[in-house]
Protein backbone atom coordinates (compact mmCIF):
# COMPACT_ATOMS: atom_id res chain seq x y z
CA UNK A 1 0.00 0.00 0.00
CA UNK A 2 1.19 3.44 -1.00
CA UNK A 3 1.65 5.50 2.51
CA UNK A 4 1.49 8.73 0.70
CA UNK A 5 -2.56 8.09 -0.35
CA UNK A 6 -5.15 6.34 0.96
CA UNK A 7 -7.94 5.00 -1.11
CA UNK A 8 -10.77 4.23 0.72
CA UNK A 9 -14.09 3.05 -0.64
CA UNK A 10 -18.06 3.92 0.82
CA UNK A 11 -21.36 2.26 -0.70
CA UNK A 12 -23.83 4.74 -0.35
CA UNK A 13 -27.33 4.08 0.86
CA UNK A 14 -29.97 7.10 0.91
CA UNK A 15 -30.36 6.12 4.61
CA UNK A 16 -27.41 6.19 5.52
CA UNK A 17 -25.51 9.56 4.02
CA UNK A 18 -25.60 11.65 7.37
CA UNK A 19 -23.39 8.25 8.92
CA UNK A 20 -21.23 7.47 6.11
CA UNK A 21 -20.53 11.33 5.69
CA UNK A 22 -19.49 11.23 9.66
CA UNK A 23 -17.44 8.04 8.94
CA UNK A 24 -15.72 9.93 6.13
CA UNK A 25 -14.64 13.22 8.07
CA UNK A 26 -13.61 10.60 10.42
CA UNK A 27 -10.92 9.26 8.17
CA UNK A 28 -9.93 12.90 6.87
CA UNK A 29 -9.40 14.04 10.92
CA UNK A 30 -7.00 10.91 11.31
CA UNK A 31 -5.52 9.35 8.17
CA UNK A 32 -1.99 11.44 8.42
CA UNK A 33 -1.82 11.24 4.69
CA UNK A 34 -3.90 12.53 1.47
CA UNK A 35 -7.28 10.50 1.15
CA UNK A 36 -9.06 9.16 -2.16
CA UNK A 37 -12.38 8.61 -1.88
CA UNK A 38 -14.22 6.06 -4.01
CA UNK A 39 -18.30 6.73 -3.15
CA UNK A 40 -20.45 4.21 -4.79
CA UNK A 41 -24.40 4.22 -5.03
CA UNK A 42 -27.56 2.44 -7.62
CA UNK A 43 -28.12 5.78 -9.32
CA UNK A 44 -24.33 7.86 -9.02
CA UNK A 45 -26.71 10.46 -8.02
CA UNK A 46 -26.19 10.48 -4.17
CA UNK A 47 -23.52 12.46 -2.59
CA UNK A 48 -21.84 12.92 0.68
CA UNK A 49 -23.13 15.76 3.03
CA UNK A 50 -21.68 19.41 1.19
CA UNK A 51 -19.58 20.07 4.60
CA UNK A 52 -17.75 16.81 4.04
CA UNK A 53 -17.21 17.86 0.46
CA UNK A 54 -15.87 21.41 1.41
CA UNK A 55 -13.51 19.60 4.21
CA UNK A 56 -12.29 17.35 1.55
CA UNK A 57 -11.50 19.98 -1.02
CA UNK A 58 -9.86 22.58 1.51
CA UNK A 59 -7.56 19.61 3.03
CA UNK A 60 -6.88 18.10 -0.30
CA UNK A 61 -8.61 15.15 -0.42
CA UNK A 62 -10.78 13.77 -3.26
CA UNK A 63 -13.84 12.36 -3.77
CA UNK A 64 -14.72 10.23 -6.79
CA UNK A 65 -18.26 9.02 -7.00
CA UNK A 66 -19.60 6.48 -9.00
CA UNK A 67 -22.53 4.58 -10.76
CA UNK A 68 -22.51 1.37 -10.30
CA UNK A 69 -25.39 -1.91 -10.36
CA UNK A 70 -25.12 -4.86 -8.42
CA UNK A 71 -23.35 -8.12 -9.61
CA UNK A 72 -27.18 -9.08 -10.73
CA UNK A 73 -30.51 -8.07 -9.49
CA UNK A 74 -32.91 -9.80 -7.95
CA UNK A 75 -34.78 -11.26 -11.04
CA UNK A 76 -31.46 -12.81 -12.23
CA UNK A 77 -30.82 -13.88 -8.88
CA UNK A 78 -33.92 -14.51 -6.73
CA UNK A 79 -31.92 -15.14 -3.51
CA UNK A 80 -31.27 -11.67 -3.42
CA UNK A 81 -34.74 -11.21 -2.59
CA UNK A 82 -34.87 -13.26 0.52
CA UNK A 83 -32.73 -11.48 3.35
CA UNK A 84 -34.22 -8.31 4.98
CA UNK A 85 -30.81 -6.72 4.92
CA UNK A 86 -29.86 -7.25 1.54
CA UNK A 87 -30.57 -4.46 -0.95
CA UNK A 88 -29.29 -3.70 -4.42
CA UNK A 89 -27.15 -1.41 -3.13
CA UNK A 90 -25.15 -3.74 -0.28
CA UNK A 91 -23.32 -5.54 -3.34
CA UNK A 92 -21.99 -2.84 -4.80
CA UNK A 93 -19.43 -3.36 -2.15
CA UNK A 94 -17.95 -5.97 -4.27
CA UNK A 95 -18.56 -4.09 -7.78
CA UNK A 96 -17.07 -0.99 -6.00
CA UNK A 97 -13.67 -3.65 -5.91
CA UNK A 98 -13.68 -4.40 -9.35
CA UNK A 99 -14.15 -0.76 -10.54
CA UNK A 100 -12.46 1.45 -8.25
CA UNK A 101 -9.24 3.20 -10.14
CA UNK A 102 -7.16 3.26 -7.06
CA UNK A 103 -3.61 4.87 -6.81
CA UNK A 104 -2.37 2.53 -3.95
CA UNK A 105 -3.22 -0.71 -5.70
CA UNK A 106 -5.35 -1.16 -2.47
CA UNK A 107 -9.34 -0.21 -1.60
CA UNK A 108 -9.88 0.40 2.37
CA UNK A 109 -13.81 -0.69 2.35
CA UNK A 110 -15.35 1.22 5.55
CA UNK A 111 -19.18 0.35 6.29
CA UNK A 112 -20.96 3.84 7.09
CA UNK A 113 -21.26 2.77 10.83
CA UNK A 114 -17.63 3.33 10.87
CA UNK A 115 -15.64 5.51 12.65
CA UNK A 116 -12.05 6.25 12.92
CA UNK A 117 -10.51 6.76 15.88
CA UNK A 118 -7.04 6.71 15.34
CA UNK A 119 -3.62 6.92 12.96
CA UNK A 120 -4.65 4.46 9.26
CA UNK A 121 -0.84 3.09 9.71
CA UNK A 122 -1.02 1.16 6.04
CA UNK A 123 1.26 -1.52 7.10
CA UNK A 124 -1.55 -3.70 9.46
CA UNK A 125 -4.45 -2.99 6.60
CA UNK A 126 -2.30 -4.53 3.87
CA UNK A 127 -3.07 -8.14 2.44
CA UNK A 128 -0.64 -10.62 2.31
CA UNK A 129 0.37 -12.44 -0.80
CA UNK A 130 -1.73 -14.76 -1.92
CA UNK A 131 -4.51 -13.28 0.08
CA UNK A 132 -6.52 -10.47 -1.53
CA UNK A 133 -8.49 -9.53 1.41
CA UNK A 134 -7.46 -7.99 5.18
CA UNK A 135 -10.17 -8.59 7.39
CA UNK A 136 -11.05 -8.92 10.87
CA UNK A 137 -11.94 -13.22 12.02
CA UNK A 138 -15.52 -12.37 13.21
CA UNK A 139 -15.45 -13.00 17.41
CA UNK A 140 -19.24 -14.26 17.09
CA UNK A 141 -18.84 -16.49 14.23
CA UNK A 142 -14.61 -17.21 13.74
CA UNK A 143 -15.24 -20.13 11.06
CA UNK A 144 -17.69 -20.48 7.98
CA UNK A 145 -19.53 -23.51 9.78
CA UNK A 146 -20.20 -21.29 12.86
CA UNK A 147 -24.21 -20.82 13.23
CA UNK A 148 -23.74 -17.98 11.63
CA UNK A 149 -20.74 -18.43 9.17
CA UNK A 150 -21.17 -19.58 5.57
CA UNK A 151 -24.64 -21.55 5.86
CA UNK A 152 -23.87 -23.36 2.51
CA UNK A 153 -20.40 -24.37 3.12
CA UNK A 154 -20.67 -27.70 2.43
CA UNK A 155 -22.67 -27.63 -1.20
CA UNK A 156 -19.52 -25.03 -2.35
CA UNK A 157 -17.11 -27.85 -1.26
CA UNK A 158 -15.69 -25.52 1.69
CA UNK A 159 -13.79 -26.37 4.70
CA UNK A 160 -15.38 -26.24 8.22
CA UNK A 161 -12.57 -24.74 9.92
CA UNK A 162 -11.64 -22.05 7.33
CA UNK A 163 -11.82 -18.50 8.72
CA UNK A 164 -15.06 -16.27 8.55
CA UNK A 165 -14.17 -12.39 8.70
CA UNK A 166 -16.41 -9.33 9.41
CA UNK A 167 -17.25 -7.40 6.83
CA UNK A 168 -17.35 -3.85 7.64
CA UNK A 169 -13.64 -2.99 7.62
CA UNK A 170 -12.20 -5.16 4.26
CA UNK A 171 -8.96 -4.08 2.98
CA UNK A 172 -8.55 -5.23 -0.33
CA UNK A 173 -5.57 -5.92 -3.15
CA UNK A 174 -7.99 -4.94 -6.05
CA UNK A 175 -5.71 -6.21 -8.93
CA UNK A 176 -5.29 -9.41 -7.00
CA UNK A 177 -9.10 -8.97 -6.21
CA UNK A 178 -9.80 -8.84 -10.04
CA UNK A 179 -7.40 -11.68 -11.09
CA UNK A 180 -8.66 -14.08 -9.01
CA UNK A 181 -12.40 -13.28 -10.38
CA UNK A 182 -14.22 -12.87 -6.45
CA UNK A 183 -16.84 -11.06 -7.48
CA UNK A 184 -18.17 -14.17 -9.62
CA UNK A 185 -17.64 -15.70 -6.61
CA UNK A 186 -19.60 -13.97 -4.54
CA UNK A 187 -22.08 -14.65 -6.77
CA UNK A 188 -21.80 -18.05 -6.87
CA UNK A 189 -22.01 -18.63 -2.63
CA UNK A 190 -25.08 -16.31 -3.18
CA UNK A 191 -26.75 -18.61 -5.51
CA UNK A 192 -25.34 -21.30 -3.41
CA UNK A 193 -26.84 -20.15 -0.69
CA UNK A 194 -30.50 -19.05 -1.45
CA UNK A 195 -33.01 -18.14 1.45
CA UNK A 196 -30.67 -19.61 3.88
CA UNK A 197 -28.33 -16.32 3.86
CA UNK A 198 -28.49 -14.96 7.48
CA UNK A 199 -25.81 -12.18 6.65
CA UNK A 200 -25.97 -10.98 3.31
CA UNK A 201 -23.00 -9.36 1.76
CA UNK A 202 -21.27 -10.91 4.70
CA UNK A 203 -21.83 -14.00 4.02
CA UNK A 204 -21.12 -14.02 0.55
CA UNK A 205 -17.61 -12.50 1.18
CA UNK A 206 -16.84 -15.10 3.05
CA UNK A 207 -17.97 -18.03 0.72
CA UNK A 208 -15.61 -16.20 -2.02
CA UNK A 209 -12.65 -15.90 0.34
CA UNK A 210 -12.60 -19.73 1.62
CA UNK A 211 -10.66 -18.55 4.53
CA UNK A 212 -7.85 -17.32 2.28
CA UNK A 213 -7.59 -14.00 3.96
CA UNK A 214 -4.79 -11.44 6.34
CA UNK A 215 -6.33 -11.39 9.25
CA UNK A 216 -6.68 -7.95 10.84
CA UNK A 217 -5.62 -6.60 14.25
CA UNK A 218 -8.84 -6.66 16.25
CA UNK A 219 -8.21 -2.72 16.81
CA UNK A 220 -8.49 -2.17 13.12
CA UNK A 221 -12.40 -3.36 13.62
CA UNK A 222 -13.20 -2.72 17.08
CA UNK A 223 -16.43 -3.86 17.92
CA UNK A 224 -18.49 -3.74 21.47
CA UNK A 225 -19.38 -7.09 23.17
CA UNK A 226 -22.50 -7.01 25.28
CA UNK A 227 -23.26 -8.63 28.50
CA UNK A 228 -27.14 -9.55 28.99
CA UNK A 229 -28.49 -9.49 32.81
CA UNK A 230 -29.75 -13.02 32.83
CA UNK A 231 -32.42 -11.77 35.47
CA UNK A 232 -33.37 -8.81 33.52
CA UNK A 233 -32.85 -9.19 29.44
CA UNK A 234 -33.87 -5.60 28.95
CA UNK A 235 -30.53 -4.37 31.26
CA UNK A 236 -28.12 -4.78 28.47
CA UNK A 237 -24.05 -3.26 29.72
CA UNK A 238 -21.37 -2.75 27.11
CA UNK A 239 -18.13 -4.54 27.36
CA UNK A 240 -14.97 -3.93 25.71
CA UNK A 241 -11.93 -6.33 25.49
CA UNK A 242 -8.84 -4.71 26.54
CA UNK A 243 -7.17 -6.21 23.43
CA UNK A 244 -9.30 -3.64 20.86
CA UNK A 245 -7.97 -0.57 20.75
CA UNK A 246 -9.52 2.71 19.20
CA UNK A 247 -7.91 2.82 15.58
CA UNK A 248 -11.32 2.11 13.66
CA UNK A 249 -15.09 1.29 15.73
CA UNK A 250 -17.63 -0.35 13.93
CA UNK A 251 -21.05 -0.08 15.54
CA UNK A 252 -22.18 -3.70 14.26
CA UNK A 253 -25.58 -5.03 14.45
CA UNK A 254 -28.13 -2.85 15.52
CA UNK A 255 -26.85 -0.53 18.15
CA UNK A 256 -26.34 2.42 16.16
CA UNK A 257 -25.06 5.84 17.76
CA UNK A 258 -27.71 7.81 16.35
CA UNK A 259 -30.60 5.90 18.14
CA UNK A 260 -31.32 7.25 20.99
CA UNK A 261 -31.13 3.94 23.28
CA UNK A 262 -27.54 3.46 22.29
CA UNK A 263 -26.10 7.17 22.19
CA UNK A 264 -24.20 6.55 25.12
CA UNK A 265 -21.97 3.32 24.04
CA UNK A 266 -18.67 3.81 23.94
CA UNK A 267 -17.36 6.21 21.14
CA UNK A 268 -20.79 7.05 20.68
CA UNK A 269 -20.13 10.55 22.36
CA UNK A 270 -17.16 10.81 19.60
CA UNK A 271 -19.58 10.04 17.11
CA UNK A 272 -21.64 13.35 17.93
CA UNK A 273 -19.27 15.40 18.06
CA UNK A 274 -18.47 14.64 14.65
CA UNK A 275 -21.68 15.07 13.77
CA UNK A 276 -22.18 18.11 15.64
CA UNK A 277 -19.06 19.66 13.76
CA UNK A 278 -20.78 18.71 9.90
CA UNK A 279 -23.89 20.83 11.16
CA UNK A 280 -22.37 23.43 12.55
CA UNK A 281 -20.42 24.23 9.28
CA UNK A 282 -23.37 23.96 6.85
CA UNK A 283 -23.83 20.70 6.57
CA UNK A 284 -27.22 21.06 4.33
Amino acid sequence: MDPEVLDVGYVLDSNYVEATSVSCLSVMLRARRKVRFHVASLSGALRLLPAVQRHAAKEGHQICYLSLRPPLDGHELPALAFHQHVTGASWLIFRLFDEAETESGHLLYLDGDTLVLGSLDPAPLTPVSPSAVAARIDPWNPTIDSPKGVQAWAELGLPPGASNVNSGVVCVDVERWRDDSLTAAVVQGIAFSGPRMLLGDQEALNAALAGRVTPLPPEYNAMVMWDIDPYNPGLRRARQSPSEGQVIRHFAGWRKPWLPEWQSQPHGEEWHRLRRMLLESGAG
